[in-house]
Protein backbone atom coordinates (compact mmCIF):
# COMPACT_ATOMS: atom_id res chain seq x y z
CA UNK A 1 0.00 0.00 0.00
CA UNK A 2 1.21 3.13 -0.66
CA UNK A 3 2.16 5.81 2.20
CA UNK A 4 -0.15 8.50 3.18
CA UNK A 5 0.63 12.00 1.58
CA UNK A 6 1.15 14.86 4.29
CA UNK A 7 -1.34 17.36 4.44
CA UNK A 8 -4.10 15.44 1.65
CA UNK A 9 -7.22 13.78 3.14
CA UNK A 10 -7.92 10.02 2.52
CA UNK A 11 -11.39 9.55 1.09
CA UNK A 12 -12.90 6.26 2.78
CA UNK A 13 -12.50 2.93 0.67
CA UNK A 14 -15.97 2.38 -0.80
CA UNK A 15 -17.45 5.95 -0.32
CA UNK A 16 -18.16 6.83 -4.63
CA UNK A 17 -17.24 10.65 -5.65
CA UNK A 18 -20.32 12.83 -6.33
CA UNK A 19 -19.76 14.64 -9.53
CA UNK A 20 -22.25 17.74 -9.92
CA UNK A 21 -25.42 16.96 -11.11
CA UNK A 22 -25.01 17.61 -14.98
CA UNK A 23 -28.72 18.28 -15.24
CA UNK A 24 -28.37 20.54 -12.87
CA UNK A 25 -26.04 22.68 -14.22
CA UNK A 26 -27.53 21.99 -17.91
CA UNK A 27 -30.35 23.40 -16.72
CA UNK A 28 -28.85 26.71 -14.91
CA UNK A 29 -26.98 27.34 -18.14
CA UNK A 30 -29.97 27.36 -20.14
CA UNK A 31 -31.32 29.57 -17.70
CA UNK A 32 -28.57 32.09 -18.27
CA UNK A 33 -28.78 31.90 -21.95
CA UNK A 34 -32.58 32.32 -22.19
CA UNK A 35 -32.63 35.50 -19.18
CA UNK A 36 -29.17 36.63 -21.81
CA UNK A 37 -31.51 36.50 -24.83
CA UNK A 38 -34.86 37.98 -23.77
CA UNK A 39 -32.45 40.66 -22.37
CA UNK A 40 -31.27 41.49 -26.28
CA UNK A 41 -34.50 40.73 -27.98
CA UNK A 42 -35.99 43.54 -25.87
CA UNK A 43 -33.25 45.99 -26.54
CA UNK A 44 -33.61 44.85 -30.18
CA UNK A 45 -36.95 45.13 -30.58
CA UNK A 46 -36.87 48.83 -28.52
CA UNK A 47 -34.30 49.39 -31.18
CA UNK A 48 -36.05 48.59 -34.35
CA UNK A 49 -39.47 50.86 -33.26
CA UNK A 50 -36.88 53.36 -32.78
CA UNK A 51 -34.54 53.78 -35.91
CA UNK A 52 -38.69 53.95 -37.64
CA UNK A 53 -39.27 57.18 -35.81
CA UNK A 54 -39.37 60.09 -37.69
CA UNK A 55 -36.37 62.00 -36.97
CA UNK A 56 -34.83 59.24 -35.47
CA UNK A 57 -30.94 59.58 -35.80
CA UNK A 58 -28.79 56.88 -36.36
CA UNK A 59 -27.75 54.66 -32.76
CA UNK A 60 -23.52 53.60 -33.16
CA UNK A 61 -21.33 51.76 -30.84
CA UNK A 62 -17.77 52.48 -31.68
CA UNK A 63 -14.95 50.64 -30.20
CA UNK A 64 -10.97 49.87 -30.33
CA UNK A 65 -10.48 53.29 -31.36
CA UNK A 66 -13.52 53.86 -33.73
CA UNK A 67 -11.92 50.63 -35.85
CA UNK A 68 -14.95 48.37 -35.34
CA UNK A 69 -18.54 49.59 -34.70
CA UNK A 70 -22.17 48.59 -35.26
CA UNK A 71 -24.70 51.37 -36.55
CA UNK A 72 -28.68 50.96 -36.43
CA UNK A 73 -30.78 52.37 -38.57
CA UNK A 74 -33.70 52.20 -41.12
CA UNK A 75 -35.08 48.86 -39.70
CA UNK A 76 -31.96 47.15 -40.17
CA UNK A 77 -27.92 46.94 -37.74
CA UNK A 78 -24.51 47.52 -40.33
CA UNK A 79 -21.11 46.14 -38.75
CA UNK A 80 -18.06 48.22 -39.19
CA UNK A 81 -14.45 46.93 -39.88
CA UNK A 82 -11.53 48.81 -40.85
CA UNK A 83 -11.30 48.12 -44.77
CA UNK A 84 -9.41 44.76 -46.30
CA UNK A 85 -6.12 45.57 -47.24
CA UNK A 86 -6.57 44.80 -51.66
CA UNK A 87 -4.26 42.74 -52.24
CA UNK A 88 -2.17 42.53 -55.51
CA UNK A 89 0.36 44.88 -57.09
CA UNK A 90 -1.30 48.19 -56.43
CA UNK A 91 -1.87 46.43 -52.43
CA UNK A 92 1.68 45.85 -52.79
CA UNK A 93 2.78 49.19 -54.17
CA UNK A 94 0.52 50.90 -51.46
CA UNK A 95 2.37 48.93 -48.47
CA UNK A 96 5.71 49.93 -49.60
CA UNK A 97 5.05 53.88 -50.22
CA UNK A 98 3.77 53.44 -46.60
CA UNK A 99 6.74 52.14 -45.38
CA UNK A 100 8.98 54.67 -46.47
CA UNK A 101 7.39 57.71 -44.77
CA UNK A 102 8.89 59.36 -42.07
CA UNK A 103 7.10 62.60 -40.36
CA UNK A 104 10.79 63.86 -40.23
CA UNK A 105 11.30 64.46 -43.50
CA UNK A 106 8.05 66.34 -44.00
CA UNK A 107 8.96 70.23 -45.25
CA UNK A 108 6.27 72.26 -43.51
CA UNK A 109 5.01 75.19 -44.86
CA UNK A 110 3.12 78.24 -43.23
CA UNK A 111 0.73 80.87 -45.02
CA UNK A 112 -2.20 82.66 -44.55
CA UNK A 113 -4.50 79.22 -45.89
CA UNK A 114 -2.99 77.32 -43.19
CA UNK A 115 0.07 74.48 -43.16
CA UNK A 116 0.86 72.37 -45.67
CA UNK A 117 3.53 69.51 -45.96
CA UNK A 118 5.87 68.96 -48.61
CA UNK A 119 6.92 65.37 -49.64
CA UNK A 120 10.19 65.07 -51.27
CA UNK A 121 10.02 62.20 -54.33
CA UNK A 122 7.13 60.83 -56.12
CA UNK A 123 5.87 58.58 -53.01
CA UNK A 124 3.51 60.55 -51.93
CA UNK A 125 2.03 61.64 -55.18
CA UNK A 126 1.82 57.70 -56.11
CA UNK A 127 0.25 57.26 -52.70
CA UNK A 128 -2.74 59.97 -53.58
CA UNK A 129 -3.22 58.64 -57.18
CA UNK A 130 -3.74 55.06 -55.42
CA UNK A 131 -6.80 56.72 -53.59
CA UNK A 132 -8.26 54.51 -51.54
CA UNK A 133 -6.06 51.62 -52.49
CA UNK A 134 -3.62 53.20 -50.37
CA UNK A 135 -6.38 53.65 -47.43
CA UNK A 136 -5.87 50.17 -45.62
CA UNK A 137 -1.90 51.22 -45.06
CA UNK A 138 -2.11 54.38 -44.32
CA UNK A 139 -4.49 53.52 -41.36
CA UNK A 140 -2.31 50.94 -40.30
CA UNK A 141 0.72 53.96 -39.97
CA UNK A 142 -1.40 56.43 -38.11
CA UNK A 143 -0.55 54.29 -34.66
CA UNK A 144 2.78 54.87 -35.44
CA UNK A 145 4.28 57.88 -34.08
CA UNK A 146 7.15 58.17 -36.68
CA UNK A 147 4.64 58.15 -39.64
CA UNK A 148 1.25 58.82 -38.43
CA UNK A 149 1.25 63.23 -39.41
CA UNK A 150 2.67 61.67 -42.72
CA UNK A 151 -0.34 59.15 -42.86
CA UNK A 152 -2.55 62.12 -41.70
CA UNK A 153 -2.28 64.29 -44.47
CA UNK A 154 -2.05 61.54 -47.20
CA UNK A 155 -5.44 60.22 -46.06
CA UNK A 156 -6.89 64.15 -45.99
CA UNK A 157 -5.82 64.07 -49.97
CA UNK A 158 -6.64 60.38 -50.87
CA UNK A 159 -10.38 60.99 -49.36
CA UNK A 160 -11.05 64.03 -51.65
CA UNK A 161 -8.59 63.39 -54.21
CA UNK A 162 -7.40 66.54 -56.97
CA UNK A 163 -8.47 69.07 -54.13
CA UNK A 164 -5.94 69.11 -51.17
CA UNK A 165 -2.35 68.87 -53.25
CA UNK A 166 -0.21 70.52 -55.83
CA UNK A 167 2.84 69.30 -57.43
CA UNK A 168 5.36 71.91 -57.38
CA UNK A 169 8.04 69.91 -59.67
CA UNK A 170 8.12 66.53 -60.69
CA UNK A 171 9.50 65.32 -57.92
CA UNK A 172 8.03 67.06 -54.57
CA UNK A 173 4.25 67.09 -53.50
CA UNK A 174 2.54 69.83 -51.33
CA UNK A 175 -0.58 69.08 -49.54
CA UNK A 176 -2.93 70.58 -47.13
CA UNK A 177 -2.70 69.66 -43.65
CA UNK A 178 -6.08 70.97 -43.00
CA UNK A 179 -8.94 69.37 -44.83
CA UNK A 180 -11.95 71.46 -42.95
CA UNK A 181 -14.59 71.14 -39.69
CA UNK A 182 -14.11 67.00 -39.48
CA UNK A 183 -10.85 66.78 -39.62
CA UNK A 184 -9.77 69.78 -38.07
CA UNK A 185 -5.97 69.45 -39.27
CA UNK A 186 -2.93 69.34 -36.75
CA UNK A 187 -1.93 71.51 -33.73
CA UNK A 188 1.64 72.54 -34.13
CA UNK A 189 4.10 73.25 -31.01
CA UNK A 190 7.52 75.03 -31.01
CA UNK A 191 10.69 72.86 -31.48
CA UNK A 192 14.11 73.22 -31.15
CA UNK A 193 15.90 76.05 -33.46
CA UNK A 194 11.92 77.68 -33.30
CA UNK A 195 11.02 75.20 -35.59
CA UNK A 196 7.06 73.63 -35.85
CA UNK A 197 6.44 70.46 -34.99
CA UNK A 198 3.02 68.52 -34.71
CA UNK A 199 1.45 68.05 -31.63
CA UNK A 200 1.81 63.98 -30.54
CA UNK A 201 -1.11 65.01 -28.20
CA UNK A 202 -3.77 64.69 -31.78
CA UNK A 203 -2.55 61.38 -33.17
CA UNK A 204 -5.25 59.41 -30.82
CA UNK A 205 -7.59 61.86 -32.03
CA UNK A 206 -7.35 61.90 -35.53
CA UNK A 207 -6.65 58.07 -35.49
CA UNK A 208 -10.14 57.72 -34.12
CA UNK A 209 -11.44 60.15 -36.56
CA UNK A 210 -10.19 58.13 -39.36
CA UNK A 211 -10.81 54.84 -38.58
CA UNK A 212 -14.52 55.64 -37.81
CA UNK A 213 -14.92 57.78 -41.20
CA UNK A 214 -13.13 55.23 -43.19
CA UNK A 215 -14.94 52.01 -41.77
CA UNK A 216 -16.29 49.79 -44.02
CA UNK A 217 -19.63 48.17 -44.47
CA UNK A 218 -18.92 44.34 -43.92
CA UNK A 219 -22.27 42.65 -42.70
CA UNK A 220 -26.10 44.17 -42.87
CA UNK A 221 -28.80 42.45 -40.54
CA UNK A 222 -32.32 43.65 -40.77
CA UNK A 223 -33.98 43.84 -36.96
CA UNK A 224 -36.46 41.36 -37.82
CA UNK A 225 -34.41 38.86 -38.44
CA UNK A 226 -31.77 39.54 -35.55
CA UNK A 227 -35.22 39.74 -32.99
CA UNK A 228 -36.16 36.06 -34.46
CA UNK A 229 -32.99 34.73 -34.00
CA UNK A 230 -32.96 36.04 -30.38
CA UNK A 231 -36.52 34.18 -29.68
CA UNK A 232 -36.05 30.92 -30.89
CA UNK A 233 -33.90 29.73 -27.24
CA UNK A 234 -36.35 31.24 -25.51
CA UNK A 235 -39.45 29.60 -27.86
CA UNK A 236 -37.54 26.59 -27.37
CA UNK A 237 -37.40 26.54 -23.80
CA UNK A 238 -40.79 27.81 -23.31
CA UNK A 239 -42.08 25.11 -25.79
CA UNK A 240 -40.44 21.92 -23.73
CA UNK A 241 -41.47 23.89 -20.17
CA UNK A 242 -45.20 23.09 -21.21
CA UNK A 243 -44.66 19.56 -22.54
CA UNK A 244 -43.14 18.55 -19.54
CA UNK A 245 -45.54 20.34 -17.46
CA UNK A 246 -48.61 18.94 -18.87
CA UNK A 247 -46.41 15.27 -19.02
CA UNK A 248 -45.79 15.93 -14.86
CA UNK A 249 -49.84 16.71 -14.54
CA UNK A 250 -51.07 13.60 -16.64
CA UNK A 251 -48.61 11.41 -14.45
CA UNK A 252 -49.82 12.95 -11.25
CA UNK A 253 -53.57 12.08 -12.29
CA UNK A 254 -52.79 8.37 -13.19
CA UNK A 255 -50.81 7.98 -9.78
CA UNK A 256 -47.20 7.81 -11.48
CA UNK A 257 -43.99 9.98 -10.46
CA UNK A 258 -44.19 13.01 -12.05
CA UNK A 259 -40.28 12.87 -12.19
CA UNK A 260 -39.52 9.35 -13.61
CA UNK A 261 -43.10 8.60 -14.15
CA UNK A 262 -43.04 4.89 -11.74
CA UNK A 263 -45.94 3.97 -11.09
CA UNK A 264 -46.43 5.06 -7.15
CA UNK A 265 -50.56 4.16 -6.55
CA UNK A 266 -48.80 2.12 -3.43
CA UNK A 267 -46.60 4.57 -2.24
CA UNK A 268 -48.08 7.95 -3.22
CA UNK A 269 -46.03 9.96 -0.43
CA UNK A 270 -42.36 9.05 -2.01
CA UNK A 271 -41.69 7.66 -4.86
CA UNK A 272 -39.30 4.33 -4.61
CA UNK A 273 -37.57 4.74 -7.88
CA UNK A 274 -36.48 8.07 -7.61
CA UNK A 275 -37.20 9.32 -4.24
CA UNK A 276 -39.21 12.52 -5.05
CA UNK A 277 -41.60 13.58 -2.37
CA UNK A 278 -45.12 14.13 -2.96
CA UNK A 279 -45.89 11.98 -5.94
CA UNK A 280 -49.02 10.12 -6.51
CA UNK A 281 -52.74 10.71 -7.51
CA UNK A 282 -54.61 13.57 -5.38
CA UNK A 283 -56.83 10.66 -3.86
CA UNK A 284 -53.58 8.82 -2.91
CA UNK A 285 -52.56 11.92 -1.58
CA UNK A 286 -55.92 12.66 0.64
CA UNK A 287 -55.80 8.91 1.66
CA UNK A 288 -52.05 9.21 3.19
CA UNK A 289 -53.23 12.45 4.91
CA UNK A 290 -55.44 10.54 6.44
Amino acid sequence: MAPDCPGRSRRPVGVPVRLPDVRRVTHAFGNVATSVSLLLLVATLADWARSHTAGAGALRLDWAGGRYAVQSTGGRMTWYAPPRDPGGAAGADARALVAGLADERIDWRFDLNGPTAGFAGRGARRLIDLGPTARPALLVALDDPRRWVSAHVLLSATNTPGTLYSPDVDDFTVVGAERGPDFDGLHFADGPDDVALADAADRAILAERWHRALAAETVHVPHAALAGALALLPAARLAVGLRHRRTRQRRRVAGRCPKCGYDCRATPRRCPECGSAAVGSAAGARGESR
